[in-house]
């Protein structure tokens, strides 16, 4: 019974480490991204066959794919200040695919809010509404 017990709890502090239960699982940005990217920033030139995102150069062939919330796009769907992830050919600066970041939801400020006080208090040790 004590091996069982042993293996069981390897086995859930095996689980519990791998980052499923702790860390929680990546999410992508939107539908169809990529969990995460080589690299995130801001597009500062559009230029022939090459990008500049955080003051780097990355070159780009034909054969890289462009995208943005709503599927995929041309670079011609991407403007210089916009926030970006791309995915890089492996050990070199060139961009395989250019993703168009967005804010997930715009931040919106409410008017004439007025927050309700509160009518909770404390009697005989027991809060009540």
């Amino acid at each position: 019974m004590k091996t069982l017990y042993a293996l069981a709890t390897v086995f859930f502090l095996s689980w519990l480490v791998s980052g499923s239960a702790l860390a929680g699982e990546l999410v992508p940005l939107y539908p169809g991204y990529p969990e995460v990217f080589d690299i995130q920033g801001s597009l500062d030139l559009k230029g022939d066959n090459r990008l500049v995102i955080n003051d780097l150069n990355y070159r780009v062939r034909s054969s890289t794919s462009y995208h943005n919330p709503k599927g995929r796009t041309s670079l011609a769907g991407f403007s210089e200040r916009d926030r970006v992830g791309a995915l890089l050919v492996a050990n070199s600066m060139e961009i395989k695919s250019l993703w168009l970041i967005k804010d997930a939801a715009p931040v919106v400020k409410q008017k004439n809010v007025q927050e309700k006080a509160s009518t909770v208090k404390q009697e005989n040790g027991v809060w009540k509404n």
